[in-house]
């Protein structure tokens, strides 16, 4: 049997899109939230969360807890935070951290370096 191809989500949320490669035949094997709920969400489906800011988790910790090393993912996908905090982006600081959505996944993909890279906006 073909090992499927793992994946690793950032800004899982209520894991819309994780369910969806799942179906597809790809292993989440880990999720990034920071919002209480989406990661309550997560732990009952038996999703492995890493919770919190994505700022302040290391890379090393990513790697620890997924078991994956550089060049191991298939893919890393995210999609924009949608949070009440991004909703609220209505100041130029909530707007320019909304805006590093795209660098902090540019930056997650170069220390682990997937296959591919997917964006959910």
């Amino acid at each position: 049997m073909e090992e499927k191809r793992k994946a690793i989500s950032l800004f899982s949320g209520a894991m819309g899109l994780d369910i969806g490669l799942a179906n597809a035949g790809i292993d989440v094997v880990i999720g990034q939230d920071f919002d209480e709920n989406c990661v309550a969400t997560m732990r009952a489906n038996g999703h492995n969360v890493l919770d919190g800011m994505i700022q302040d988790i290391s890379a090393e910790q990513l790697f620890s807890l997924s078991g994956m090393k550089k060049g191991d993912p298939f893919l890393i996908c995210g999609g924009r935070p949608a949070s009440r905090l991004v909703r609220q982006a209505n100041d130029l600081g909530s707007m320019i951290r909304e805006g590093r959505f795209l660098w902090t996944m540019c930056g997650w993909w170069m220390r682990f370096v997937p296959g591919s890279l997917c964006l959910r906006t």
